[in-house]
């Protein structure tokens, strides 16, 4: 990590791994092992842990980090130097191909105000760019900062990524974070140095990168990313996430 923090100081470091390691256990951990991870996270200086998921009304069991609900959160001792954050599949918004906005309001029933989350990354596939600033414009009204992670980004060509990002442009200013996420690992360096250059041309978002290791480059294509000035990364301990894992 100190490697990471010397490439670029402004750095954000997003710990996930209870919402993507949680694919391995249904997302059921321990109140007790959540806080002790979260006084660990401090200890070594995370700036954000996205504890889980908000799904809306999962069809199977998840456990209490696959719904990170508020009253889960007021149970914990979350130290005050780290953020929290949860990640929202978008398609969860979505009846059919209508967006449902009353389900953000199901979801988040508190305005930031009155909850422990900081930070709402919303988990989009391109097709879904027609909605994104509504759904942006909703959580930053009940006062939530909001990251959109572009998922599968290696499935677009650079030219598909930049019409993503167009598409809400509207919503701009009221974004914390945009993140190439390499769902499927597919991503080599260079791929990595040019689809950010792409994105600072045509944006002045703050970009992050979440990466997986399918061919062991995860780190590698992280810290390229740490040096051509993004903004957030996330990281895993022992990597662990879906598939082959994430960046360590």
């Amino acid at each position: 990590m100190e490697r990471l923090n010397n490439l670029n100081s402004s750095v954000r470091i997003l710990d996930c791994t209870f919402r993507d390691g949680g694919y391995y256990n249904s997302w059921n951990f321990d109140d007790d092992l959540v806080n002790e991870y979260l006084k660990t996270m401090e200890k070594i200086g995370i700036d954000l842990v996205e504890l889980g998921f908000r799904f809306y009304k999962p069809k199977q069991y998840v456990g209490s980090t696959g719904l990170t609900s508020d009253s889960f959160l007021d149970k914990l001792d979350i130290p005050e130097t780290i953020e929290i954050a949860v990640m929202l599949n978008f398609s969860d918004l979505l009846q059919g191909e209508e967006l449902c906005l009353d389900r953000i309001h199901e979801l988040f029933p508190r305005n930031y105000v009155d909850s422990k989350v900081d930070l709402v990354r919303l988990a989009c596939h391109r097709k879904h760019g027609q909605h994104v600033a509504k759904v942006i414009r909703a959580l930053h009204l009940k006062g939530y900062r909001v990251g959109v992670n572009l998922m599968q980004v290696s499935e677009y060509t650079q030219q598909e990524i930049e019409a993503f990002i167009e598409s809400f442009r509207s919503e701009h200013a009221s974004l914390e974070v945009f993140y190439i996420a390499d769902s499927l690992g597919s991503l080599r360096n260079g791929d990595v140095h040019n689809i950010l250059e792409s994105l600072k041309k045509c944006s002045n978002l703050k970009l992050g990168v979440h990466l997986h290791d399918n061919m062991g480059l995860a780190l590698t294509n992280t810290i390229e990313a740490i040096g051509l000035g993004v903004h957030y990364v996330d990281s895993k301990i022992t990597g662990m996430g879906r598939g082959p894992g994430n960046t360590i």
